[in-house]
């Protein structure tokens, strides 16, 4: 199984409310598909930076109904 390092960008396009902006929503989309279609295929991973900057992101947002699962 192939490895793909999982960096803040992800799960911030993950747990942030549907942009506005048409490129940010095409972002988002894109990788809420991938996230559901393609993760399992994958051993992912990160380094405690990404969860350190994660953590100071918006509370609210992370534990919607779009919260990484």
């Amino acid at each position: 199984m192939q490895s793909v390092y999982i960096e803040t960008t992800i799960p911030s396009y993950l747990a942030a409310r549907v942009s506005k902006d048409p490129m940010m929503k095409l972002r988002q989309k894109m990788t809420r598909d991938w996230w559901q279609i393609e993760k399992n295929q994958f051993y992912l991973y990160s380094s405690i930076f990404v969860s350190d900057e994660a953590a100071g992101g918006d509370k609210i947002a992370a534990v919607s109904e779009n919260a990484i699962s």
